[in-house]
């Protein structure tokens, strides 16, 4: 009995290793950097700026801590990833999970750690790491210049045991003259945009409150996303189990993967995000996606660039600073002085609508207002939803969007993007 028990102790301390091992190899096969994939999402990013969070996308990452890069002999033996949570905000991840348990930890007291453990905190380890050096992390992310224009959502998955002033006191020293604040009990609005939070100067949205105290409600947005796991129907359908396809266009719902070999082996895992399932969340507007383990190269994080066709826009294409949206729906740099028709959209309603005519991109503003009237506009898709729905009325020839590069530097940006944010 001894020996079966001795080697039953060895087995579960050698699977968790084993999984060490292939994710390192793993990891070391994904390792090099793939610049137009990297440089496509990062563009990608800032062209829903001024819509509405609830037509926003956020690529996600579920249980955003428990990562490779993090494992020690004590702690994330069994991670959802391989990248710190810096490589993910690198690689244009816009929203992540942060588990905080109020547990023992190195300092022979209880404090602040991130842990994928359970309420009453079994399968914590006093080894797991502390939400402040999180934190700092996200702060020294979020402080760099190329950074300043860059909205993150975190959710704080409340495990606190009622001790939010420790966890107020790390968020008010790293970053709290960067959180978009509540001023009451209340649930993030669907309606703000990107852009009214960061000409505040405003960088981070906390959700997962509970309105526990004054302090928490005035920080924490109320709640998270709703859930769709295993309901989601995909393209052209576009629902999912609660939601109809304009709820999920025009609201902020999550569907998300768990990799961890525990719950694959011994839970319900929710469905594998594929290619196809982010090609098609994307083209549905569906707001949060969180593939895993997210790594470089991944075809999934490919899947979600529904813009820029490969290798556009390209670094030597001399002359072109403006963007056409392809027969097949991609965007392609163009000069500006070549003839295309105009998309115009309809910011009320959202219909989009091509000119009869063609010219040069200069002419887009007043074309769309001569040939639909003043509600419509020369506009660029803001989402793979909005960027199907715009191919639609194209009849398969290239449109001019409302998209550009005029200065010549690389700053590919909507033409209504906020000049005080271009610089930052």
């Amino acid at each position: 009995m001894r020996l079966i028990i001795a080697l039953l102790t060895n087995i579960r301390l050698f699977i968790p290793l084993l999984f060490i091992l292939l994710y390192t190899t793993i990891a070391s096969a994904n390792s090099s950097p793939q610049s137009w994939l990297n440089r496509a999402i990062q563009l990608q990013i800032k062209l829903d700026i001024s819509e509405p969070l609830g037509r926003s996308t956020f690529l996600y990452t579920h249980n955003s801590y428990n990562s490779k890069a993090y494992t020690t002999l004590g702690s994330y033996w069994d991670p959802n990833h391989q990248l710190s949570i810096r490589q993910q905000l690198d690689y244009g991840i816009r929203a992540i999970e942060l588990d905080i348990h109020w547990t023992l930890g190195t300092r022979a007291k209880k404090e602040i750690l991130l842990c994928h453990g359970t309420n009453k905190h079994t399968g914590c380890s006093i080894f797991d790491r502390r939400f402040e050096a999180t934190i700092k992390e996200i702060n020294s992310w979020l402080r760099k210049p190329a950074h300043r224009d860059q909205l993150l959502m975190i959710y704080l998955e409340d495990h606190l045991d009622g001790h939010y002033p420790e966890a107020l006191a790390v968020l008010n020293q790293f970053i709290g003259d960067l959180i978009y604040r509540p001023n009451s009990c209340r649930q993030l609005p669907q309606t703000i945009t990107k852009q009214t939070i960061l000409q505040q100067a405003k960088q981070v949205i906390l959700i997962g409150g509970n309105c526990a105290t004054t302090a928490w409600s005035t920080t924490v947005f109320k709640d998270h996303w709703p859930t769709e796991n295993g309901s989601f129907s995909g393209y052209p359908k576009c629902t999912t189990k609660r939601f109809s396809a304009a709820a999920v266009a025009n609201q902020l719902i999550r569907i998300y993967e768990d990799a961890t070999w525990l719950t694959r082996h011994f839970g319900n895992p929710p469905p594998a995000i594929t290619p196809q399932v982010m090609h098609d969340a994307v083209s549905c507007g569906l707001g949060l996606v969180g593939a895993e383990p997210l790594v470089e190269l991944d075809s999934r994080m490919k899947a979600a660039v529904w813009s820029w066709a490969e290798n556009e826009p390209k670094t030597s294409s001399a002359g072109k600073h403006c963007v056409v949206q392809g027969s097949n729906g991609r965007f392609n740099a163009e000069a500006c002085s070549s003839h295309y028709a105009y998309s115009c959209r309809n910011r009320q309603t959202n219909e989009w609508q091509v000119t009869p005519y063609t010219g040069p991109w200069s002419t887009g503003t007043a074309r769309c207002i001569a040939a639909f009237g003043t509600h419509f506009q020369f506009d660029v898709p803001r989402s793979g939803y909005q960027n199907l729905q715009l191919l639609k009325e194209t009849s398969g020839k290239a449109v001019w969007i409302n998209y550009h590069d005029k200065n010549g530097q690389g700053k590919w940006l909507p033409g209504d993007y906020p000049t005080s944010l271009i610089n930052k």
